[in-house]
């Protein structure tokens, strides 16, 4: 959905991304059993947590989240 509504391109290009992850994931899957089932699902979950840890994931790099605003109140006007 965030693709389809996102107001900049780095929201959509953002949310764009694990769909396309999760698209290579499950071909990857696809066919494979026992050890080699196990394998190829836990090193994309592995990589990206440890991508998302060192803070060098797409969405860190497309400036998301974005900085806190200074403005005061419920709703900053930034």
């Amino acid at each position: 959905m965030p693709a389809q509504r996102g107001t900049t391109a780095a929201i959509k290009q953002t949310a764009q991304t694990p769909v396309s992850d999760h698209q290579q994931a499950l071909q990857q899957l696809t066919g494979a059993t026992g050890t080699a089932f196990d394998l190829a699902y836990l090193q994309p979950e592995i990589s990206g947590h440890q991508e998302s840890i060192s803070g060098n994931s797409a969405s860190h790099r497309a400036g998301w989240p974005p900085a806190p605003c200074s403005s005061p109140g419920p709703e900053p006007d930034c």
